[in-house]
């Protein structure tokens, strides 16, 4: 299913504007296209659109009907650039799709199940070939075998949350490759990529998300499950170039590991120079991750 080259960012919340919020504070993770999907009583609806989030993006997401709401920044690493809506998240079952040319925006009304993605599948031994993409075969595989299943047969990559007729369920993958923070707002639970963005809406990390580990979310009601046993090897690019400089990741900040490299780079090659720096528009602290 191609190369592992996987820039997404997920999460999940309980308001239109911490959804709002939440989009902007994972921008860095995909630009390229951004969907919400909100659920009330048993039934979703999505919206999905071609690239960053804007201020006038809230005003759709108002319009949006539902009580719980799944997010998702993409940088696409399947299909064809020319078709990014298309394999835009949330992917969707059942309801009714429709396409807004003009606006660049697809829809999705009366859908029972949505899935967020971060990562990218690679081998499919017992999953059929016809999928869409990495995504829906996830999505298609939690609907006919469970969860469990999935993450039995399924080795990876995903940090994933999945919206299903009134439940919501987040995991990771046994290696822990692509990450997944939980957290709470005002005693009510929220899904993350990142702990910096939870504390973005106001919200308090908690902790993440254990590689081969489940949460649950029923009725606000929180529990967690390990499926299958953790194998950590994670992706060495989310601490040193996708990740937000002020997120943690395995209890460190990730600023304070990227100049820890750094400060290694200078010891181990002995050259003259007077300071090691990050590549340009890479893994480097700017202002604007703060607003």
């Amino acid at each position: 299913m191609g190369s592992l080259r996987d820039k997404c960012g997920v999460g999940f919340v309980n308001s239109r504007f911490d959804a709002y919020v939440m989009l902007r504070g994972l921008e860095h993770r995909g630009e390229e296209t951004t969907g919400i999907a909100g659920m009330e009583d048993k039934e979703i609806d999505s919206r999905r659109w071609l690239g960053k989030v804007y201020r006038e993006s809230y005003e759709d997401i108002e319009k949006m009907r539902g009580e719980q709401f799944a997010i998702h920044t993409r940088y696409a690493t399947q299909g064809s650039k020319k078709e990014l809506l298309k394999d835009a998240h949330p992917i969707t079952i059942d309801g009714y799709d429709s396409l807004s040319t003009e606006k660049q925006t697809s829809f999705t009304k009366g859908a029972s199940s949505a899935i967020v993605h971060n990562g990218q599948v690679v081998g499919d031994k017992i999953f059929p070939n016809e999928m869409e993409s990495d995504t829906e075969l996830l999505l298609q595989t939690y609907k006919k075998y469970g969860i469990h299943k999935l993450m039995e047969e399924i080795p990876g990559s995903y940090s994933m949350i999945i919206l299903d007729e009134g439940n919501v369920i987040g995991c990771r993958d046994r290696y822990g490759i692509k990450p997944l923070w939980y957290g709470e707002k005002e005693e009510l639970p929220v899904l993350c990529s990142e702990d910096f963005p939870i504390k973005k809406i106001g919200g308090k990390p908690i902790r993440e998300v254990h590689p081969g580990e489940i949460v649950y979310i029923e009725d606000d009601k929180v529990s967690f499950e390990k499926v299958v046993e953790p194998e950590e090897n994670f992706c060495f690019f989310e601490i040193n170039y996708l990740s937000n400089p002020n997120s943690t990741f395995k209890g460190r900040k990730n600023w304070d590991t990227r100049k820890s490299l750094g400060k290694k780079l200078a010891e181990e090659f002995e050259i003259e120079a007077d300071i090691v720096m990050d590549v340009p528009n890479t893994g480097k602290t700017l202002c604007h991750w703060l607003l």
